[in-house]
Protein backbone atom coordinates (compact mmCIF):
# COMPACT_ATOMS: atom_id res chain seq x y z
CA UNK A 1 0.00 0.00 0.00
CA UNK A 2 2.81 2.45 0.98
CA UNK A 3 4.50 1.47 -2.34
CA UNK A 4 1.50 2.04 -4.36
CA UNK A 5 0.86 5.83 -3.06
CA UNK A 6 4.65 6.60 -2.96
CA UNK A 7 4.52 5.47 -6.74
CA UNK A 8 1.62 7.12 -7.92
CA UNK A 9 1.69 10.29 -5.15
CA UNK A 10 5.20 11.16 -5.62
CA UNK A 11 4.85 11.74 -9.76
CA UNK A 12 2.14 13.62 -9.35
CA UNK A 13 3.58 16.12 -7.25
CA UNK A 14 6.50 15.93 -9.65
CA UNK A 15 4.80 15.83 -12.96
CA UNK A 16 3.01 19.24 -12.18
CA UNK A 17 6.01 21.39 -12.20
CA UNK A 18 8.33 19.48 -14.77
CA UNK A 19 5.43 20.30 -17.43
CA UNK A 20 6.57 23.89 -16.90
CA UNK A 21 10.69 23.06 -16.44
CA UNK A 22 10.67 20.76 -19.59
CA UNK A 23 8.98 24.00 -21.52
CA UNK A 24 11.90 26.29 -20.00
CA UNK A 25 14.57 24.26 -19.49
CA UNK A 26 14.24 21.87 -22.40
CA UNK A 27 12.80 18.16 -22.83
CA UNK A 28 16.36 16.17 -22.39
CA UNK A 29 17.50 17.12 -18.97
CA UNK A 30 14.49 15.38 -17.71
CA UNK A 31 14.45 12.15 -19.82
CA UNK A 32 17.89 12.01 -18.41
CA UNK A 33 16.26 12.35 -15.26
CA UNK A 34 13.64 10.11 -15.07
CA UNK A 35 15.65 7.56 -16.47
CA UNK A 36 18.28 7.89 -13.68
CA UNK A 37 16.10 7.61 -11.36
CA UNK A 38 15.18 4.09 -13.05
CA UNK A 39 18.72 2.96 -12.64
CA UNK A 40 19.16 4.03 -8.88
CA UNK A 41 15.78 1.51 -8.22
CA UNK A 42 16.85 -1.01 -10.07
CA UNK A 43 20.24 -1.28 -9.32
CA UNK A 44 19.13 -0.80 -5.45
CA UNK A 45 17.04 -3.49 -5.96
CA UNK A 46 20.07 -5.48 -7.77
CA UNK A 47 21.82 -5.41 -4.32
CA UNK A 48 18.90 -5.99 -1.99
CA UNK A 49 17.96 -8.96 -3.41
CA UNK A 50 21.55 -10.47 -2.55
CA UNK A 51 20.07 -10.91 0.68
CA UNK A 52 18.40 -14.12 1.74
CA UNK A 53 16.67 -12.42 4.33
CA UNK A 54 15.40 -8.44 4.05
CA UNK A 55 12.62 -6.50 5.38
CA UNK A 56 9.92 -6.09 2.33
CA UNK A 57 10.57 -1.86 3.27
CA UNK A 58 13.54 -1.81 2.00
CA UNK A 59 11.61 -2.49 -1.82
CA UNK A 60 9.85 0.34 -0.65
CA UNK A 61 13.25 2.58 0.05
CA UNK A 62 14.33 1.00 -3.58
CA UNK A 63 11.02 2.85 -5.09
CA UNK A 64 11.95 6.16 -3.91
CA UNK A 65 14.68 7.19 -6.46
CA UNK A 66 12.34 6.49 -9.53
CA UNK A 67 9.44 8.21 -7.33
CA UNK A 68 11.39 11.65 -6.26
CA UNK A 69 12.23 11.97 -10.27
CA UNK A 70 9.04 11.40 -11.73
CA UNK A 71 8.57 7.81 -12.36
CA UNK A 72 6.40 6.39 -15.34
CA UNK A 73 4.18 9.24 -15.30
CA UNK A 74 7.08 11.95 -15.97
CA UNK A 75 8.99 10.36 -18.29
CA UNK A 76 5.67 9.23 -20.63
CA UNK A 77 4.48 12.66 -20.35
CA UNK A 78 8.41 14.03 -21.31
CA UNK A 79 8.45 11.76 -24.34
CA UNK A 80 4.91 12.83 -25.37
CA UNK A 81 5.72 16.23 -25.19
CA UNK A 82 8.86 15.44 -26.85
CA UNK A 83 7.42 14.30 -29.83
CA UNK A 84 5.30 16.82 -30.00
CA UNK A 85 8.55 19.55 -30.71
CA UNK A 86 9.32 17.26 -33.35
CA UNK A 87 6.80 16.38 -35.71
CA UNK A 88 4.00 18.26 -37.46
CA UNK A 89 0.27 17.88 -38.31
CA UNK A 90 1.17 15.49 -40.71
CA UNK A 91 2.79 12.87 -38.96
CA UNK A 92 2.57 13.77 -35.28
CA UNK A 93 -0.21 11.34 -35.20
CA UNK A 94 1.46 8.67 -36.93
CA UNK A 95 4.34 8.75 -34.61
CA UNK A 96 2.61 9.05 -31.39
CA UNK A 97 0.89 5.72 -32.45
CA UNK A 98 4.16 4.14 -33.37
CA UNK A 99 5.32 5.25 -29.72
CA UNK A 100 2.68 3.86 -28.25
CA UNK A 101 2.71 0.48 -30.34
CA UNK A 102 6.76 0.22 -29.22
CA UNK A 103 5.84 1.05 -25.81
CA UNK A 104 3.04 -1.95 -25.29
CA UNK A 105 5.38 -4.70 -27.21
CA UNK A 106 8.16 -3.76 -24.99
CA UNK A 107 6.03 -4.48 -21.72
CA UNK A 108 4.48 -7.75 -23.42
CA UNK A 109 8.00 -9.12 -24.86
CA UNK A 110 9.54 -8.68 -20.80
CA UNK A 111 6.25 -10.18 -19.76
CA UNK A 112 6.26 -12.99 -21.93
CA UNK A 113 10.52 -13.50 -21.73
CA UNK A 114 10.57 -12.68 -17.56
CA UNK A 115 9.05 -15.98 -16.48
CA UNK A 116 11.33 -17.87 -19.00
CA UNK A 117 14.70 -15.95 -17.78
CA UNK A 118 13.85 -16.50 -14.12
CA UNK A 119 13.62 -20.26 -15.15
CA UNK A 120 16.89 -20.17 -16.60
CA UNK A 121 18.76 -18.19 -14.43
CA UNK A 122 17.46 -16.17 -10.97
CA UNK A 123 16.43 -13.15 -9.39
CA UNK A 124 19.98 -11.61 -9.48
CA UNK A 125 20.14 -11.84 -13.15
CA UNK A 126 16.58 -10.36 -13.76
CA UNK A 127 17.81 -7.21 -11.53
CA UNK A 128 21.02 -7.28 -13.45
CA UNK A 129 19.49 -7.90 -17.25
CA UNK A 130 16.84 -4.73 -16.29
CA UNK A 131 19.32 -2.41 -15.01
CA UNK A 132 21.71 -3.38 -17.81
CA UNK A 133 19.21 -2.01 -20.49
CA UNK A 134 18.13 0.87 -18.17
CA UNK A 135 21.44 1.72 -18.35
CA UNK A 136 21.93 1.38 -21.98
CA UNK A 137 18.77 4.00 -22.31
CA UNK A 138 20.47 6.77 -19.94
CA UNK A 139 23.64 6.52 -22.28
CA UNK A 140 21.43 6.68 -25.33
CA UNK A 141 19.49 9.42 -24.62
CA UNK A 142 22.62 11.28 -22.90
CA UNK A 143 24.92 11.20 -26.34
CA UNK A 144 22.77 10.07 -29.13
CA UNK A 145 18.98 12.31 -28.35
CA UNK A 146 19.05 15.57 -29.26
CA UNK A 147 17.29 18.73 -27.47
CA UNK A 148 14.23 19.63 -29.03
CA UNK A 149 13.33 22.69 -27.52
CA UNK A 150 15.29 25.62 -29.65
CA UNK A 151 13.89 28.60 -26.80
CA UNK A 152 15.31 27.03 -23.98
CA UNK A 153 16.80 29.52 -21.19
CA UNK A 154 20.18 28.65 -19.62
CA UNK A 155 19.05 26.34 -16.33
CA UNK A 156 19.82 27.84 -13.37
CA UNK A 157 18.13 27.09 -9.70
CA UNK A 158 16.92 30.46 -9.03
CA UNK A 159 15.16 30.48 -12.45
CA UNK A 160 13.91 26.66 -11.51
CA UNK A 161 13.00 27.75 -8.03
CA UNK A 162 10.44 30.90 -9.16
CA UNK A 163 9.01 28.27 -11.64
CA UNK A 164 7.58 25.98 -8.12
CA UNK A 165 4.34 27.86 -8.12
CA UNK A 166 1.29 25.75 -8.64
CA UNK A 167 -1.23 28.55 -8.74
CA UNK A 168 1.09 30.27 -11.79
CA UNK A 169 1.04 26.72 -13.68
CA UNK A 170 -2.45 25.62 -13.17
CA UNK A 171 -3.45 29.70 -14.06
CA UNK A 172 -1.17 29.77 -17.32
CA UNK A 173 -2.61 25.93 -18.53
CA UNK A 174 -5.90 27.52 -18.89
CA UNK A 175 -4.90 31.13 -19.72
CA UNK A 176 -7.21 33.20 -22.21
CA UNK A 177 -6.36 32.48 -24.96
CA UNK A 178 -6.66 33.21 -29.32
CA UNK A 179 -9.22 31.48 -31.15
CA UNK A 180 -11.24 30.72 -28.05
CA UNK A 181 -9.51 28.37 -27.40
CA UNK A 182 -9.57 27.71 -23.10
CA UNK A 183 -12.95 26.12 -22.79
CA UNK A 184 -12.45 23.90 -25.95
CA UNK A 185 -8.94 22.55 -23.35
CA UNK A 186 -11.11 22.68 -20.80
CA UNK A 187 -13.47 20.31 -22.45
CA UNK A 188 -10.88 17.52 -23.38
CA UNK A 189 -9.16 17.62 -20.18
CA UNK A 190 -12.70 16.62 -18.59
CA UNK A 191 -13.50 14.06 -21.56
CA UNK A 192 -10.60 12.39 -20.19
CA UNK A 193 -10.94 12.16 -16.75
CA UNK A 194 -13.96 10.49 -17.28
CA UNK A 195 -12.41 8.43 -20.20
CA UNK A 196 -9.64 7.25 -17.82
CA UNK A 197 -12.25 6.27 -14.71
CA UNK A 198 -12.35 3.09 -16.67
CA UNK A 199 -8.62 2.35 -16.04
CA UNK A 200 -9.79 1.08 -12.28
CA UNK A 201 -11.07 -1.93 -13.65
CA UNK A 202 -7.65 -3.61 -14.39
CA UNK A 203 -7.40 -4.22 -10.64
CA UNK A 204 -10.51 -6.31 -10.61
CA UNK A 205 -10.74 -7.98 -14.69
CA UNK A 206 -8.59 -10.82 -13.00
CA UNK A 207 -10.64 -11.38 -9.83
CA UNK A 208 -13.91 -11.69 -12.20
CA UNK A 209 -12.40 -13.80 -14.70
CA UNK A 210 -11.06 -16.77 -12.08
CA UNK A 211 -15.03 -16.41 -10.06
CA UNK A 212 -16.69 -16.05 -13.38
CA UNK A 213 -15.20 -18.76 -15.70
CA UNK A 214 -12.33 -20.49 -13.46
CA UNK A 215 -9.72 -19.24 -15.56
CA UNK A 216 -6.10 -20.09 -14.74
CA UNK A 217 -3.52 -17.42 -13.85
CA UNK A 218 -1.69 -18.78 -17.30
CA UNK A 219 -4.25 -18.73 -19.32
CA UNK A 220 -5.42 -15.21 -17.81
CA UNK A 221 -1.89 -14.17 -18.46
CA UNK A 222 -1.87 -15.83 -22.00
CA UNK A 223 -4.78 -13.90 -23.46
CA UNK A 224 -3.90 -10.52 -21.55
CA UNK A 225 -0.10 -11.00 -23.79
CA UNK A 226 -2.34 -11.50 -27.17
CA UNK A 227 -4.61 -8.55 -26.15
CA UNK A 228 -2.08 -6.20 -25.58
CA UNK A 229 -0.46 -7.45 -29.39
CA UNK A 230 -4.12 -6.88 -30.48
CA UNK A 231 -4.07 -2.96 -29.05
CA UNK A 232 -0.84 -2.50 -30.43
CA UNK A 233 -2.56 -3.45 -34.54
CA UNK A 234 -5.63 -1.50 -33.06
CA UNK A 235 -3.64 1.75 -32.79
CA UNK A 236 -2.19 1.39 -35.65
CA UNK A 237 -4.97 0.15 -37.76
CA UNK A 238 -7.12 3.01 -36.50
CA UNK A 239 -4.22 5.46 -36.72
CA UNK A 240 -3.10 4.26 -40.44
CA UNK A 241 -6.88 3.75 -41.69
CA UNK A 242 -9.48 6.09 -40.09
CA UNK A 243 -7.41 8.58 -39.36
CA UNK A 244 -4.32 8.84 -42.39
CA UNK A 245 -6.11 7.11 -45.23
CA UNK A 246 -9.87 7.89 -44.60
CA UNK A 247 -9.47 11.07 -43.00
CA UNK A 248 -11.85 10.85 -40.57
CA UNK A 249 -11.64 13.72 -38.08
CA UNK A 250 -10.17 12.74 -34.37
CA UNK A 251 -13.55 12.99 -32.78
CA UNK A 252 -15.69 11.02 -35.14
CA UNK A 253 -12.52 8.33 -33.93
CA UNK A 254 -13.20 8.92 -30.83
CA UNK A 255 -16.81 8.29 -31.19
CA UNK A 256 -16.49 5.11 -33.16
CA UNK A 257 -13.91 3.70 -30.24
CA UNK A 258 -16.17 4.42 -27.93
CA UNK A 259 -19.23 2.34 -29.12
CA UNK A 260 -16.71 -0.41 -29.65
CA UNK A 261 -15.68 -0.12 -26.22
CA UNK A 262 -19.33 -0.28 -24.96
CA UNK A 263 -20.14 -3.42 -27.16
CA UNK A 264 -17.35 -4.71 -25.62
CA UNK A 265 -18.46 -3.74 -21.39
CA UNK A 266 -22.25 -5.45 -22.30
CA UNK A 267 -20.04 -8.82 -23.67
CA UNK A 268 -18.41 -9.36 -20.41
CA UNK A 269 -21.01 -8.26 -18.44
CA UNK A 270 -23.48 -10.66 -20.00
CA UNK A 271 -20.66 -13.48 -20.56
CA UNK A 272 -20.67 -17.27 -19.28
CA UNK A 273 -18.30 -18.71 -21.68
CA UNK A 274 -15.01 -18.16 -22.96
CA UNK A 275 -16.49 -16.63 -26.27
CA UNK A 276 -17.87 -13.83 -25.07
CA UNK A 277 -14.32 -12.49 -23.43
CA UNK A 278 -12.59 -13.33 -26.99
CA UNK A 279 -14.71 -11.45 -28.68
CA UNK A 280 -15.18 -8.55 -26.32
CA UNK A 281 -11.03 -8.43 -26.21
CA UNK A 282 -11.61 -8.35 -30.43
CA UNK A 283 -13.88 -4.82 -29.75
CA UNK A 284 -11.28 -3.59 -27.06
CA UNK A 285 -8.36 -3.07 -29.36
CA UNK A 286 -9.34 0.34 -29.96
CA UNK A 287 -9.07 1.27 -26.71
CA UNK A 288 -5.45 3.04 -26.92
CA UNK A 289 -7.00 5.17 -29.92
CA UNK A 290 -9.26 7.96 -28.13
CA UNK A 291 -6.72 8.73 -25.82
CA UNK A 292 -4.13 9.18 -29.10
CA UNK A 293 -6.90 11.44 -30.66
CA UNK A 294 -7.12 13.68 -27.47
CA UNK A 295 -3.38 14.05 -27.34
CA UNK A 296 -3.35 15.01 -31.07
CA UNK A 297 -6.30 17.77 -30.69
CA UNK A 298 -4.48 19.20 -27.59
CA UNK A 299 -0.93 19.59 -29.81
CA UNK A 300 -3.29 21.32 -32.82
CA UNK A 301 -4.66 23.58 -30.59
CA UNK A 302 -1.65 24.92 -28.27
CA UNK A 303 1.62 26.24 -29.17
CA UNK A 304 4.73 23.87 -28.53
CA UNK A 305 6.31 25.93 -25.62
CA UNK A 306 2.72 24.93 -23.82
CA UNK A 307 2.19 21.26 -24.58
CA UNK A 308 4.58 20.30 -21.75
CA UNK A 309 2.28 21.71 -19.26
CA UNK A 310 -0.65 20.55 -21.01
CA UNK A 311 0.36 16.80 -21.43
CA UNK A 312 1.45 17.29 -17.60
CA UNK A 313 -1.85 17.58 -16.56
CA UNK A 314 -2.95 14.78 -18.72
CA UNK A 315 -0.61 12.33 -17.00
CA UNK A 316 -1.58 13.96 -13.38
CA UNK A 317 -5.31 12.88 -14.63
CA UNK A 318 -4.45 9.31 -16.01
CA UNK A 319 -2.32 8.81 -12.47
CA UNK A 320 -5.16 10.34 -10.58
CA UNK A 321 -7.80 8.05 -11.60
CA UNK A 322 -5.75 4.85 -11.43
CA UNK A 323 -5.19 5.59 -7.82
CA UNK A 324 -8.54 6.26 -6.72
CA UNK A 325 -10.55 4.27 -9.17
CA UNK A 326 -8.25 0.98 -8.47
CA UNK A 327 -9.54 1.21 -4.89
CA UNK A 328 -13.05 2.19 -6.45
CA UNK A 329 -13.84 -0.68 -8.46
CA UNK A 330 -12.84 -3.47 -5.93
CA UNK A 331 -15.41 -1.74 -3.61
CA UNK A 332 -18.03 -2.37 -6.16
CA UNK A 333 -16.62 -5.58 -7.05
CA UNK A 334 -16.36 -6.73 -3.48
CA UNK A 335 -20.40 -5.22 -3.10
CA UNK A 336 -21.61 -7.42 -5.52
CA UNK A 337 -19.63 -10.68 -5.84
CA UNK A 338 -22.64 -12.39 -4.12
CA UNK A 339 -24.96 -11.17 -6.99
CA UNK A 340 -22.67 -11.36 -9.95
CA UNK A 341 -19.16 -10.80 -10.13
CA UNK A 342 -19.64 -9.07 -13.36
CA UNK A 343 -21.70 -6.33 -12.44
CA UNK A 344 -18.76 -3.88 -12.00
CA UNK A 345 -18.79 -3.78 -15.90
CA UNK A 346 -21.86 -1.77 -16.25
CA UNK A 347 -19.78 0.81 -14.23
CA UNK A 348 -17.28 1.03 -16.66
CA UNK A 349 -20.66 0.70 -19.50
CA UNK A 350 -22.06 3.57 -17.98
CA UNK A 351 -18.21 5.53 -18.71
CA UNK A 352 -18.43 5.05 -21.58
CA UNK A 353 -22.02 5.64 -22.84
CA UNK A 354 -21.18 9.03 -21.12
CA UNK A 355 -18.23 9.82 -23.36
CA UNK A 356 -20.40 8.39 -26.44
CA UNK A 357 -22.50 11.01 -25.95
CA UNK A 358 -20.06 13.76 -25.07
CA UNK A 359 -18.22 12.94 -28.22
CA UNK A 360 -21.41 12.94 -30.19
CA UNK A 361 -22.33 16.21 -28.73
CA UNK A 362 -18.54 17.58 -30.05
CA UNK A 363 -18.57 16.47 -33.22
CA UNK A 364 -20.92 19.79 -34.17
CA UNK A 365 -18.16 21.97 -33.09
CA UNK A 366 -14.91 22.83 -35.06
CA UNK A 367 -11.83 22.76 -33.11
CA UNK A 368 -9.44 25.83 -33.36
CA UNK A 369 -6.10 25.66 -34.21
CA UNK A 370 -2.98 27.18 -33.02
CA UNK A 371 -0.95 29.47 -35.82
CA UNK A 372 2.34 30.26 -35.33
CA UNK A 373 3.16 34.05 -35.61
CA UNK A 374 4.65 34.73 -39.07
CA UNK A 375 8.05 35.29 -37.27
CA UNK A 376 8.26 31.63 -36.40
CA UNK A 377 7.76 30.82 -40.00
CA UNK A 378 10.13 33.22 -41.16
CA UNK A 379 12.81 31.71 -39.08
CA UNK A 380 12.80 27.94 -40.41
CA UNK A 381 13.75 29.58 -43.71
CA UNK A 382 16.47 30.81 -42.12
CA UNK A 383 19.98 29.22 -41.13
CA UNK A 384 20.26 29.04 -36.94
CA UNK A 385 23.82 30.51 -36.21
CA UNK A 386 24.90 32.00 -32.99
CA UNK A 387 23.16 29.80 -30.42
CA UNK A 388 19.08 30.11 -31.88
CA UNK A 389 18.81 33.76 -33.41
CA UNK A 390 17.94 33.05 -37.04
CA UNK A 391 20.30 34.89 -40.04
CA UNK A 392 20.21 35.49 -43.87
CA UNK A 393 22.62 36.85 -46.16
CA UNK A 394 20.67 39.46 -48.81
CA UNK A 395 23.78 39.68 -51.75
CA UNK A 396 24.46 41.38 -54.93
CA UNK A 397 26.21 39.69 -57.29
CA UNK A 398 27.72 39.93 -60.88
CA UNK A 399 29.12 37.12 -62.41
CA UNK A 400 29.19 35.19 -60.01
CA UNK A 401 31.15 37.36 -57.29
CA UNK A 402 28.99 39.45 -54.48
CA UNK A 403 30.22 43.12 -54.62
CA UNK A 404 27.31 43.36 -51.88
CA UNK A 405 26.31 41.12 -48.86
CA UNK A 406 24.11 42.00 -45.34
CA UNK A 407 23.83 39.52 -43.04
CA UNK A 408 20.78 40.53 -41.15
CA UNK A 409 19.77 38.56 -37.30
CA UNK A 410 16.68 38.43 -36.01
CA UNK A 411 14.47 39.45 -34.15
CA UNK A 412 17.19 41.97 -32.53
CA UNK A 413 20.43 43.25 -34.18
CA UNK A 414 21.69 45.68 -37.15
CA UNK A 415 22.42 44.52 -40.24
CA UNK A 416 26.35 43.65 -40.81
CA UNK A 417 27.83 44.92 -43.86
CA UNK A 418 29.90 42.74 -45.78
CA UNK A 419 32.20 44.36 -48.36
CA UNK A 420 33.80 42.29 -51.40
CA UNK A 421 37.25 40.92 -50.92
CA UNK A 422 39.49 43.37 -53.17
CA UNK A 423 41.47 40.40 -54.42
CA UNK A 424 38.63 38.36 -56.18
CA UNK A 425 37.90 42.54 -57.87
CA UNK A 426 41.15 42.61 -58.68
CA UNK A 427 41.02 39.27 -60.89
CA UNK A 428 37.48 40.16 -62.84
CA UNK A 429 37.61 44.34 -63.44
CA UNK A 430 35.33 43.65 -65.94
CA UNK A 431 32.36 43.86 -63.08
CA UNK A 432 32.72 47.79 -63.29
Amino acid sequence: MVNSVLSDLAPIIFCMFVGTWSDKFGRKPFLILCLTGFVLSTLINTLIIHFEYVSPWWFVISNIPSSLTGGFTTLLMVISAYLTDVTDDNNRMIRLAIFEAFFALASILGNLSSSYLLYATSYEWIYIIATSFLVLSLLYTIFFIPESRKDIIPFSMKELINTINLKDIIKESFKKRENNTRPYIVTILVFYFVYQMSIGEISVTTLFLRKKLHWTLTKITTVNSVTSVGNVFGALFGTYILYKWLKIKEIYVCLLSFVLLSVSDILRALAFNDYYIYISYVFHIIYVLPILMLKTLMSFMLPPEDMGKIFALMYIIVTFDHMVFSIFYPLIYNATLDINSGIYNYFTLGIHVLVTIFSFVLTRFNFPRYLPPEGEEEKKKYSIQDGNKPTRKISIAVNGIDILAINEKRPIGRPSLELPDPRRLSQNPSIF
